[in-house]
């Protein structure tokens, strides 16, 4: 069905152009530090601080749930860049006090404090992602007035469980078992979430035509696979076919 559950990427005023000889396209999944995927994706005893490694040897980005319910120190966030390599980017998960419990309203102080340590990151950090509460219900002023106190450093991605248009956000693709969001690009910005439970190899490669055809003309493009044991499999089907692997790629190997 045609997604009732919207997410929309802001270009800040101040977005930053990617160099021609960057990677424009980062194909990543949601999380990475999944015991399950011990064995398969990841060797069979991997310890859990080798993990982020691993994975930044073979992927681009990754989506970080962790910034949504605790706070992320500076150290942290520098001990995660310094375990990946320069071209890898972090898509941070906006806290929960912004979205759920304060609701957009009255946080421009507490924005400004997680843009001040997410903006230690430097180059590294990619887009915010920011996920609305079902109740919070479609409100153009009250989204005109979060973006006017949002740091110019900030890209961010903003989840609403209705339809929402703004002369000032782009629209987002989003799949799910239950809904998916048109399949556009009104934004130098692009960010994808592809959250089925699974995908067949016919739907991997619809996808890769689909992203390529975004990712012309855009600056960045971002795509992430939820966090099920076949997470990392698709991810890197998907890279192959859109010549997006991360330089110097490792082979995924569980032996």
């Amino acid at each position: 069905m045609r997604a009732t559950n919207l997410f929309l990427t802001v270009a800040a005023d101040r977005l930053q152009i990617v160099s021609s000889r960057a990677m424009k396209i980062r194909i990543g999944t949601s999380g990475f530090g999944y015991r399950e995927w011990l064995g398969d994706f990841y060797p069979p005893k991997l310890p859990g601080a080798k993990m982020l490694p691993y994975y930044g040897e073979r992927f681009a980005t990754v989506e970080i749930n962790y910034t949504f319910r605790r706070t992320a120190t500076v150290d942290l966030l520098n001990r995660w860049c310094s375990s990946t390599p320069p071209h890898f980017r972090f898509a941070l998960k906006a806290p929960f006090q912004i979205t759920h419990a304060m609701k957009l309203r009255g946080t421009a102080s507490t924005v400004q404090a997680f843009a001040e340590r997410a903006n230690t990151m430097g180059d590294r950090l990619g887009p915010i992602l920011f996920q609305l509460p079902p109740t919070l219900k479609k409100d153009t002023a009250l989204l005109g007035d979060f973006l006017a106190t949002m740091p110019g450093s900030i890209r961010a991605a903003f989840e609403f469980m209705q339809s929402l248009s703004d002369a000032a956000a782009a629209l987002c693709v989003a799949e799910t078992e239950d809904l998916s969001t048109p399949a556009l690009r009104t934004a130098p910005l692009v960010y994808l979430r592809l959250r089925k439970d699974s995908y067949e190899p016919a739907a991997i490669k619809k996808w890769a035509k689909t992203i390529g055809q975004l990712a012309s003309g855009a600056s960045e493009t971002y795509a992430f696979f939820r966090h099920n044991n076949a997470a990392p499999h698709y991810a890197i089907a998907l890279a192959k076919l859109l010549d997006a692997m991360p330089p110097d790629v490792k082979a995924a190997s569980p032996a």
